[in-house]
């Protein structure tokens, strides 16, 4: 099961790669990381693989991960944007002086995070690297390890989100905390808030301190037969919370319904 579902993963990347050549894109003008998932949830294995690309003038990122292996009772979707929020893209787009952190350690970097679910519903452990492959390709990998007790039928996301700052006295060690609204099927909204330290390959320190990503889900859907995850994002690093407002004003932030 786990070679066909990672076949068929690369199968649609090739796929994907000719819509966007006939769309009049090329593949100079898009990254591509290649994703494994490893972990632990409920005592049960969690274990997937996938491709991400990203179209670097818009910042507009799909994300396909093929699941071998899903915890029982675990929607994947619960698990919200951070499947992807832990990624920073090679070059996306950013306002008056904000960076990703590849932007910064062209060689990649390493993280630790902790995400709480509201209400003691769960709680994960995540750690993992993401490494340059090429100028503009990387590979991602991420740990999870933890409980989650929450429900399933993931209706919405809203993404609240990140906030990125140097931690003192710490070469290349940069903070984060991001937050997010799940809602569910049943009514049920449940906040997950994440912490944790991301360390960069060249010791560089972020050039605005604090920044923030805003992280808008588009597209995002499980489907339990393949266990394929997809998520479609729009992302863009901003220098100050005026500059969130303005684009929370504007709409360019929802919430946004499963499909």
């Amino acid at each position: 099961m786990h070679d066909s579902r990672t076949h068929l993963a690369h199968f649609k990347f090739i796929a994907l790669a000719a819509t966007v050549v006939a769309q009049g894109t090329t593949l100079a003008d898009v990254s591509v990381t290649t994703i494994s998932i490893t972990g632990e949830i409920n005592g049960q294995p969690l274990a997937g693989a996938g491709l991400s690309t990203l179209e670097l003038d818009t910042g507009f990122a799909r994300t396909e991960i093929v699941f071998s292996s899903v915890p029982t009772g675990f929607d994947p979707v619960a698990y919200g944007k951070s499947w992807k929020t832990k990624h920073h893209p090679h070059k996306p787009p950013v306002l008056a002086g904000a960076a990703s952190f590849f932007m910064l350690s062209p060689a990649g970097y390493t993280f630790q995070t902790a995400m709480t679910y509201d209400g003691g519903s769960g709680f994960f452990e995540n750690s993992g690297s993401v490494i340059s492959t090429g100028p503009l390709s990387d590979t991602y990998s991420l740990d999870v390890r933890g409980t989650y007790s929450g429900p399933s039928g993931v209706t919405g996301i809203e993404a609240l989100g990140g906030r990125f700052g140097n931690l003192p006295g710490i070469p290349g060690a940069v903070g984060m905390l991001d937050t997010e609204l799940i809602q569910f099927a049943s009514g049920e909204t449940i906040g997950i808030s994440e912490t944790g330290t991301f360390i960069l390959a060249s010791g560089a320190m972020l050039p605005v301190d604090p920044q923030f990503l805003v992280f808008d889900p588009v597209v995002f859907s499980f489907d339990s037969l393949t266990g394929t995850l997809v998520l479609e994002t729009r992302a863009v690093f901003i220098p100050a919370p005026a500059s969130l407002m303005l684009l929370l004003a504007s709409g360019i932030v929802a919430v946004r319904r499963r499909r």
